[in-house]
């Protein structure tokens, strides 16, 4: 018995079922024919011919690329319907499919699906109308513009000018210990002392 044959949401269909319709119809069952045009729908035998896909002028397809790849053109679509280019789905188009394909997708992927759900569900409220202005940032007019940049060279070059002040001090600190003498010698510190006068008589001792 063949199933129920939407455009919107095709339905793989059974080889009995698509050999019952042929012969309701007076076609020819043998051997079995690869497609089956419908007009608005295809049924496409599959590679291992256990099954048809039902392809539809929509750029809808029953097969396995096209319902775990919601969004995507599969072959049977480009060379069936090739004529027929599938317009782009909007945001709310694409999560509608998804959502009604997601019984369809692996027990993994659902589980992630739902995880992600309700950690957005659990998310902080949003900004405030009246406190968005604050994490917004506001344009400034060309003076103000202006402005700040001839203050950024201001900070630029009077950093520059401390550094090469230092760098004076440094070099004059130099040249003054350069020009005094050195107290050191090679044996060492030898600190001048006052010459020795020569004892006299009072002073020696006999």
């Amino acid at each position: 018995m063949v199933e129920r044959i939407s455009i919107v949401e095709p339905v793989t269909q059974s080889v009995q079922g698509v050999t019952a319709l042929l012969e309701s119809l007076g076609r020819a069952v043998e051997p079995l024919p690869d497609v089956v045009d419908l007009g608005t729908a295809k049924l496409v035998l599959s590679g291992k011919k256990d099954c048809y896909y039902t392809v539809t002028e929509k750029g809808k397809c029953s097969c396995p690329s096209a319902t775990y790849r919601p969004g995507s053109t599969c072959k049977h679509i480009r060379k069936h319907f090739a004529e027929n280019k599938r317009r782009g789905q909007t945001m709310a188009e694409t999560l509608a499919e998804h959502d009604r394909n997601l019984h369809k997708m692996p027990k993994s992927y659902q589980r992630m699906v739902a995880a992600s759900r309700e950690a957005a569900e659990c998310e902080e409220e949003p900004i405030p109308v009246e406190q968005r202005y604050k994490a917004v940032c506001k344009p400034i007019s060309e003076e103000e513009r202006a402005a700040k940049i001839a203050a950024a060279k201001e900070k630029i070059e009077a950093s520059k000018q401390q550094a090469r002040d230092l760098k004076e001090r440094q070099r004059i600190a130099r040249e003054e210990a350069e020009s005094e003498p050195s107290l050191i010698t090679r044996g060492g510190f030898r600190p001048s002392m006052p010459e020795e006068e020569p004892l006299g008589d009072f002073d020696r001792v006999s």
